[in-house]
């Protein structure tokens, strides 16, 4: 086994356990990627846990002001709009 491939499957590791947090914590996972150097997920609704960690994103989607949250957690970027727009 090269090492990317450990890397890669240590990566998937964490974002399935931090998946499960979420889950069992009552965040529904919309959809997992895996970024440059950490897995991402986006998620409907943070954990209560997690909201006060995170950081605020103003972005631009579509030409319409979009909020963004932010947090890190257990090696993988959680994140969450403020509206139903979805990249």
């Amino acid at each position: 086994m090269s090492l990317e491939n450990t890397m890669s499957s240590a990566r998937i590791s964490m974002a399935s356990e931090v998946l499960h947090y979420l889950e069992a914590m009552g965040s529904r996972v919309l959809d997992a990627r895996f970024g440059f150097a950490t897995p991402l997920l986006i998620v409907d609704e943070p954990p209560r846990l997690l909201r006060g960690a995170a950081i605020e994103i103003n972005e631009m989607i579509d030409g319409q002001p979009s909020k963004a949250w932010v947090v890190s957690h257990n090696g993988c970027r959680i994140i969450w709009r403020s509206n139903t727009y979805q990249l």
